[in-house]
């Protein structure tokens, strides 16, 4: 390894002339627990400490959408799950935000924190560090274009998919890829052109482009640092704090829950991940919606529902300040989840566990079509405020709605914000190198 002499024209400066001379391996240290921390999830989930691992997810969560059908899972039979497995296992829904909620299970295995393109360009930027160490001074830094030309592959690839995902999950061009077979005239197997499992041409994709905006990014940098003698000895300190602090100011965006939090959180997936018996698992609604259905539905919940749950789903009836625990915002829950555990949770109530609630079972009070048409109804319910059918509804027509920006039809918003944060944190690293060439050269000019 090539090793920096000192000068004795530079005196050494403290805590900045160690940073400069080590700036390399504190990088890959620093970098490395940043990628090792999503990997711990599934391990901590695996070992029963639930809070800490369903706090690693929540704090990676805003770097990535962490879709269970393009993540890797540990502690399973496979690595990867198609998307009709993830729905098997958790809910029939094609709403990114209902599938970014599974986590796992002790069946499954439990998903890694972060999705497999987030593993590709960030662990990719450490291997790739990791191999330059060595040729440190013999590598000639990569132009503007090489890093564009490295980078285009993931913005066609990451782009496409955004498209595609304007179908809804699972129905866009980019999940079927018709297109590639009939380019290829079939000669792969069907599961290599359809889906985002392990294997697959999407999880190939995103594996390889992410790789290559990883070796753009490091090409691009880190010579850049080791160009110049004197910002080789003193400011690679302060690049290498630079996108540290960039990144840890991007996790802090979601900071870990208090411990009431999480344990609510974990009771709340104890409670959706509980599986069906076999007499409700397979079931669907018989019913059809129209205004006589719904004006029926409305009726038996008014009568039977609205004294705990209030009358817009809320949560907030009159009965509700004395329960505990407190009846959920049901105008919210309802859509995200499956007309099987709605039945079902209708039809036996919540007075076992992981439920352990006074809803109580209306089996015996309601008939089937009854329970039925309650279910119907209550997907009808949409929240006026922020987090319903205006700019965060989860049903209507608001931002998270299943006919705006994120919903079925609009994963489009989230990939942008996803993408955008990932490619923000590798911005860093450009910038920095770039003001650190400039400051050279006016310094230079300075002589």
């Amino acid at each position: 390894m090539r090793t920096i002499p000192d000068s004795p024209n530079l005196p050494a400066a403290g805590t900045t002339y160690w940073l400069s001379r080590n700036w390399l391996p504190l990088f890959l240290i620093g970098w490395g627990l940043f990628n090792l921390l999503p990997w711990l999830a599934p391990l901590f989930m695996q070992l029963g400490w639930r809070s800490l691992g369903e706090a690693l997810y929540l704090i990676y969560a805003p770097l990535c959408h962490q879709l269970p059908q393009r993540s890797y899972f540990l502690f399973g039979p496979q690595w990867s799950y198609s998307l009709a497995e993830i729905q098997a296992a958790w809910q029939v829904s094609d709403n990114p935000l209902v599938l970014r909620q599974f986590i796992g299970s002790p069946e499954l295995g439990w998903k890694v924190a972060w999705s497999d393109r987030m593993v590709s360009m960030y662990t990719g930027i450490w291997l790739w560090a990791l191999l330059y160490w060595p040729l440190r001074g013999r590598i000639k830094a990569l132009s503007y274009w090489g890093l564009a030309l490295l980078t285009l592959p993931m913005i066609v690839d990451g782009g496409s998919h955004t498209i595609s995902d304007f179908a809804g999950i699972g129905q866009g061009f980019r999940y079927s890829n018709d297109w590639l077979a009939s380019l290829t005239n079939n000669a792969f197997p069907a599961s290599f052109y359809q889906g985002d499992a392990l294997g697959s041409f999407n999880a190939w994709m995103r594996l390889i482009t992410g790789a290559l905006f990883a070796l753009g990014a490091v090409w691009f940098v880190l010579p850049r640092i080791d160009s110049d003698h004197t910002v080789k000895r003193y400011q690679p300190g302060l690049f290498i704090l630079t996108p540290l602090a960039f990144a840890l100011a991007l996790v802090g965006c979601t900071p870990p829950a208090a411990p009431t939090a999480l344990d609510d959180m974990d009771r709340m997936m104890q409670r959706h991940t509980a599986p069906l018996s076999a007499e409700y698992a397979s079931l669907t609604s018989p019913i059809t919606v129209d205004a006589e259905s719904l004006a029926a539905g409305r009726s038996l919940y008014e009568t039977n529902c609205a004294a705990c749950h209030g009358q817009q789903g809320a949560g907030d009836g009159p009965a509700a300040a004395a329960l505990d625990p407190p009846p959920p915002p049901i105008n919210h829950t309802v859509h995200m989840l499956s007309d099987a555990y709605l039945f079902y949770r209708i039809s036996e109530g919540g007075s076992f566990a992981p439920y352990n609630s006074a809803m109580p079972a209306w089996r015996d009070n309601l008939s089937e079509t009854e329970r039925w048409l309650l279910v119907s109804y209550m997907r009808s319910l949409d929240d006026p405020g922020m987090m319903g059918g205006g700019m965060m509804g989860n049903h209507g027509s608001g931002m998270m709605g299943d006919r705006g920006m994120m919903g079925s039809g609009g994963m489009w918003l989230w990939g942008i914000f996803g993408y955008g944060l990932a490619l923000l944190l590798a911005a860093a690293f450009i910038v920095a190198a770039v003001w650190l060439v400039r400051r050279r050269g006016r310094g230079k000019t300075a002589k």
